[in-house]
């Protein structure tokens, strides 16, 4: 869900040449200039690549063979674009998540279905195996919803908008992330978004990590709350709970500027927002208990 570039340390006719023999070259190039208006018209991208393959019944079978030798260490002058693709993010541009490590690399319109752009660089897309097994072979049928395309679209603001969270309330705390459409005015986006979350299954690993980010700071506001009076004034309470929401909002607007862990941002807030949080939660459960139990 973050934008990318583009690889500009080579070109088409680069990855092209490294082969020692390619078929159907111009093809590729052609596809390469056009992209853009691929993405525009995926049906009829489609339909072209049908007729295509009832013209040659091998094409489908020798455009994978050559992603295979593209993606082959062993392949020693084809091979090093595909790690120039693959180490074009420094983590996933699809789940945003810091700790998967980019390791394969992605058909943003599926080989098996658009095998004209199965060496198309602008098709090529580092991702997680993660986030590449979820994905498959989906790609958007009559123009319709679809994932981000991390070298088109830029909405790395716009998560953090899209992004929300509900409090599982209860002794044992938990939060469940989901993509709220009601605050899009461009519904596109939104359903584009929400699909992507649906479909990588994101709301699991941003929970967890938002999970051990709260444990944290109950860690820190721990001080605040071990040796508080029962019958502590209205103040007092009132100053510890802007000493919590300090704390929750410096690590939003760490999120925010750097862009990054957008669930980190969207928990704390909702955690701030939560009367339920500050005047139940935190008032009633043993913090010190808690943590070390």
């Amino acid at each position: 869900m973050i934008k990318i570039c583009i690889p500009t340390n080579f070109n088409q006719k680069d990855l092209c040449e490294s082969f020692k023999e390619l078929k159907h070259k111009k093809r590729i190039l052609d596809k390469n200039v056009t992209y853009e208006d691929i993405l525009l018209n995926v049906d009829e991208e489609y339909k072209r690549e049908c007729l295509i393959v009832d013209k040659d019944s091998n094409y489908t079978e020798y455009m994978t063979k050559m992603y295979k030798k593209l993606s082959n260490s062993s392949y020693k002058k084809s091979y090093p674009y595909y790690k120039k693709i693959r180490k074009n993010a420094s983590y996933c541009p699809f789940c945003n998540i810091p700790t998967r490590e980019v390791t394969q690399v992605d058909h943003y319109l599926p080989k098996s279905q658009f095998p004209s752009l199965s060496l198309v660089i602008k098709n090529l897309v580092p991702i997680c195996s993660d986030c590449n097994k979820k994905k498959s072979d989906f790609f958007p049928k009559d123009n319709g919803i679809r994932f981000i395309h991390p070298y088109y679209d830029t909405i790395k603001d716009k998560i953090f908008e899209l992004l929300n969270c509900k409090i599982n309330k209860g002794n044992e705390i938990g939060f469940y992330f989901f993509i709220d459409k009601k605050n899009d005015e461009d519904q596109s986006i939104s359903e584009n978004l929400d699909l992507q979350f649906q479909l990588l299954k994101l709301n699991k690993p941003y929970s967890a990590d938002f999970l051990q980010v709260f444990n944290e700071i109950i860690w820190e506001i721990k001080p605040l709350y071990e040796n508080k009076d029962i019958n502590e004034s209205i103040e007092k309470k009132s100053a510890r709970i802007l000493e919590v929401k300090k704390l929750l909002q410096k690590k939003m607007n760490y999120s925010l500027e750097m862009k990054i862990r957008p669930w980190v941002y969207v928990g704390c807030k909702c955690l701030i927002e939560s009367d339920w949080f500050f005047d139940e939660y935190l008032e009633n459960i043993n913090i010190c208990k808690k943590l070390y139990s």
